[in-house]
C-alpha cells in the first residue's frame, strides 16, 4: 500500500514539473517576442526636415552636436522628447531638434557673408588652432561626433591636403581623450573636410579594436578637445624665364630644321 503512495506521489511530482517548464518556456518566448516587436518599431516612421536640423548627442541644447542635417534630408524617426519649448526626436545617430530654437552654426551665415565679400587673409605658411568636439556617450559602430567652424584665414585649396589633427591636452597638461580601462590614453580617429576656403568640418571617432568593445564601448564620457595644423606650402609660379626657355626651344628645332633645308 505504501509503494503505490510513493507511485501515485511521485507521479505527480513529474506532472507538476513537466507543465511548469512548459508553462515557463511559453512565457519567456512571448517576453522575447514582444521586446523584439519593441527594438524593431524603434526607427518605424520617415519623416523629413524642413530647416537645417541639429541631432544632438543627447535631447538637450547643452549636449554636443553630432552633425546637421541639411533640409528636406528623410530620418528614420523614433520616440519624441519634449523639453520646454523644444521637441527631440530620436534618430539612429543622436536627438533631432524638429521644433524649437538653436545657435545656428557659423558656417551657415559665414557662407553666405563669404559671397558678398570675404575679407579674411589667406594664410601663408603654418596656421593653426585649439578646439573643442565635446563627449559622445552614445556613439555605436558607425557613429562619430562632428564640429564645424570658421577658420580665421583663408585656406587655398593646393593647402586642403595638409591638415594635421590630434587629440588636445588642457592648459593643466591633462589628456581631454580620456583612458580606458588599463589606465592607458584612449586614441581618436579624426577626418576633416573643408565646406569652402574658411569653413572646415572635423569628425572624430574612439579607435576601438574588436576585443575592447565589450569592455569600452565605442561611446565617450570625457570633454574631446582637438589640436588643428594646417601648412600652406608655396605656390609653384613658372617665371618667365622658363617659358621664354620653353618657347626658344621649340622655335630653335624649328629653325635649325629649316636651316638644314636651306643648306642642302
Amino acid at each position: 500500500m505504501y509503494s503505490d503512495f510513493f507511485v501515485l506521489f511521485f507521479y505527480l511530482v513529474v506532472c507538476f514539473l513537466y507543465w511548469y517548464v512548459v508553462i515557463s518556456v511559453k512565457s519567456a518566448i512571448i517576453n522575447f517576442s514582444g521586446q523584439a516587436d519593441i527594438v524593431s518599431t524603434n526607427f518605424l516612421i520617415s519623416m523629413a526636415t524642413t530647416r537645417l536640423t541639429p541631432v544632438f548627442a543627447a535631447p538637450s541644447l547643452k549636449s554636443a552636436v553630432v552633425i546637421y542635417l541639411q533640409e528636406g534630408c528623410t530620418i528614420s524617426a523614433g520616440e519624441t522628447t519634449t523639453k520646454g519649448d523644444c521637441e527631440f526626436v530620436k534618430v539612429p545617430c543622436g536627438f533631432a531638434l524638429m521644433k524649437g530654437d538653436f545657435k545656428e552654426p557659423s558656417f551657415k551665415g559665414g557662407c553666405a557673408k563669404k559671397a558678398a565679400a570675404n575679407n579674411l587673409p589667406e594664410a601663408k605658411g603654418l596656421v593653426a588652432g585649439k578646439l573643442q568636439l565635446g563627449s559622445f556617450p552614445e556613439c555605436d559602430e558607425k557613429g562619430k561626433l562632428s564640429t564645424t567652424f570658421r577658420l580665421p584665414h583663408n585656406i587655398p585649396k593646393r593647402a586642403w591636403g595638409y591638415v594635421n589633427i590630434k587629440t588636445a591636452f588642457h592648459a593643466d597638461g591633462t589628456y581631454s581623450g580620456g583612458f580606458d580601462y588599463k589606465g592607458r590614453e584612449l586614441v581618436y580617429v579624426f577626418d576633416c573636410k573643408f565646406e569652402d576656403s574658411s569653413t572646415m568640418t572635423v569628425s572624430g571617432k574612439k579607435r576601438v579594436y574588436p576585443h575592447q568593445i565589450e569592455k569600452m564601448g565605442y561611446g565617450w564620457e570625457d570633454d574631446l578637445w582637438f589640436d588643428w595644423t594646417i601648412r600652406v606650402p608655396k605656390e609653384e609660379v613658372v617665371s618667365e624665364s622658363e617659358e621664354s626657355d620653353g618657347g626658344n626651344a621649340l622655335l630653335g628645332g624649328d629653325d635649325s630644321s629649316s636651316d638644314d633645308d636651306s643648306s642642302s
